[in-house]
């Protein structure tokens, strides 16, 4: 009797101890939210339903997750940073990563492992023929809204890459300085001849947290997640069809 007794406290702490386990994992699980920047080709909403590489780059993660789960939105560019800012969401992606004398007075801090590299073009009319990436300072050169600060230059923002080539066409602007796919799409489809492309720098294409204790723990779940992805060669079966290297061609 004793032994059937003993067994059955035995079993009762063993059933005890899995449900603490079970407690706290639940309790230590989190939830991240993760704002993502809307971005032709990359990041849409079509037909209502959120699309593209940087979309799917968000489920793989949360995928990998085990701890947790992620959660995403897609918002306009730099209303998808000040959500980072103002630690109204965990995480944005994508965002370039320039020096280091530059990110050191940004709002926020980066993931130190990028998701992938991304080559940003210098677009100018063919008729103006001096505009050059090492002389773009010098000439009035918008870029994406979100990415002022990317820059060591005086450089303007728009709020698309249609009003970025169309200040152009207008010649409301000398140059329009983004990244190649988005762009290049966009004169592909428009059909636009006038158009000059010059390769102007490569960039790790990077995931964005809080000033924070928070936000550097995320950042940790964030390397620990990419490096694994890495690892395995998933992220790169995403990102080999979001990003290119320099595409030498001209419309």
């Amino acid at each position: 009797m004793e032994d059937v007794t003993l067994k059955s406290r035995r079993n009762l702490c063993w059933f005890v101890s899995c449900l603490l386990m079970l407690n706290a994992h639940f309790l230590y699980a989190e939830t991240l939210n993760a704002s993502i920047a809307l971005i032709p080709i990359h990041a849409e909403v079509i037909d209502g339903q959120p699309q593209g590489g940087f979309v799917e780059v968000v489920k793989l993660l949360d995928n990998t997750y085990r701890e947790g789960r992620i959660e995403y939105r897609l918002y306009p560019f730099a209303r998808s940073i000040a959500n980072i800012e103002g630690s109204k969401a965990d995480f944005h992606l994508p965002l370039i990563r320039p020096n280091q004398k530059i990110t050191n007075g940004l709002g926020f801090d980066y993931v130190s492992e990028p998701i992938c590299q991304v080559t940003f073009v210098l677009y100018s009319l063919k008729t103006l023929s001096d505009i050059t990436p090492e002389n773009a300072a010098d000439y009035d050169v918008d870029t994406h809204r979100g990415h002022k600060a990317m820059f060591d230059f005086a450089i303007h923002e728009v709020g698309s890459v249609e009003m970025g080539i169309n200040k152009l066409l207008k010649g409301r602007s000398d140059g329009f300085i983004f990244e190649q796919e988005a762009v290049d799409s966009f004169i592909r489809e428009h059909g636009l001849t006038q158009i000059k492309r010059q390769y102007f720098a490569s960039y790790d294409s990077s995931i964005i947290v809080p000033k924070s204790e928070q936000g550097q723990s995320t950042a940790a779940i964030l390397n620990i997640l990419i490096k694994q992805l890495k690892k395995d060669g998933k992220l790169q079966n995403i990102t080999r069809h979001i990003h290119q290297p320099f595409q030498d061609w001209q419309p």
